[in-house]
């Protein structure tokens, strides 16, 4: 069980460094319409994921197994919604602001679990979540405009979407290494009917967009859905906080795009209230057999 841990440990934040450059590659698209982003970004992702599983006798046979289930669809289709509503959000607010409140999807991810898999989650989860949910409100409190407050709002439906594909893939019990993909193709057939040219302008923005869609996001995706299958949901949504803690840096030291002083303060917030539940669950786990040797 030791090993089997460590390796979703190893998965998810394989994963996670990797998906830290995400928001940077989106933003070097340029200012063009979310959903011609959405469109090829969930293009991108699902060719290269179906052509890598064509090329090896495991992944055609992964690629077969998955889309029979009902389940590989309804992560889907929360990946999908994830990854429409955070492109969304970020071309209406700060990168900043958007990964501190997509830090809460491990407490929504708690809660789902509960809900829906009786998994038990500890005292100090409930309290960091109620606590970070107040930071959240900080995040949107320092949005004085109605587009910052829409993305806000986008960003929580993020949250929200991926947390419930997190609690999706752990029902199944089965290898979901494909769920983003096959989510990048139901959000591409969603946009597509609302796009008005189908191609960008510029050279370079397909070239950072078949970096961020084709290369980052499937690969780390993969490695995050492999890890479902060794973490509880709770669990998996914790290693997120690399992203929240690694992309914003990005921006800045690309960008120069600095936060905002309630974004700072409210993910200060969440990522203090995600720190002290780390921290508590570990201490649980460090002296849970001493009790037990006791008894």
């Amino acid at each position: 069980m030791g090993d089997d841990r460590n390796r979703g440990v190893l998965y998810a934040c394989a994963g996670v460094l990797i998906l830290s450059v995400d928001t940077l590659l989106v933003r070097l698209v340029g200012p063009v319409d979310p959903f011609l982003i959405a469109f090829w970004r969930g293009v991108f992702m699902c060719a290269a994921s179906v052509g890598i599983c064509l090329c090896f006798a495991r992944g055609r046979m992964l690629l077969a197994c998955s889309v029979r289930l009902r389940l590989f669809w309804l992560a889907s289709l929360c990946y999908g919604v994830a990854s429409l509503s955070f492109v969304c959000a970020l071309r209406r607010t700060d990168a900043a602001s958007v990964l501190f409140i997509i830090s809460a999807a491990p407490l929504f991810a708690a809660l789902l679990s509960r809900l829906v898999l009786n998994e038990q989650t500890p005292a100090p989860t409930w309290l960091a979540m109620l606590v970070a949910l107040g930071g959240i409100g900080l995040v949107q409190h320092g949005s004085i405009g109605e587009l910052q407050t829409s993305g806000n709002a986008m960003a929580v439906a993020s949250a929200l979407a991926m947390s419930a594909a997190f609690v999706v893939s752990r029902k199944s019990a089965r290898n979901m290494a494909l769920a983003p993909a096959g989510g990048g193709l139901l959000s591409a057939c969603a946009v597509l009917p609302l796009l008005g040219r189908v191609g960008f302008v510029e050279d370079v923005q397909w070239h950072w967009m078949s970096i961020e869609a084709g290369v980052v996001v499937p690969v780390a995706f993969g490695l995050i859905g492999l890890s479902t299958g060794f973490l509880a949901a709770p669990q998996l949504g914790l290693i997120l906080l690399l992203e929240t803690l690694i992309g914003p840096v990005w921006i800045w030291l690309i960008l120069g795009e600095r936060p905002s002083a309630f974004g700072l303060i409210g993910g200060a917030v969440v990522l203090s209230a995600l720190t002290f539940n780390i921290g508590m669950l570990a201490s649980r786990s460090r002296f849970a057999p001493q009790r037990s040797r006791a008894g």
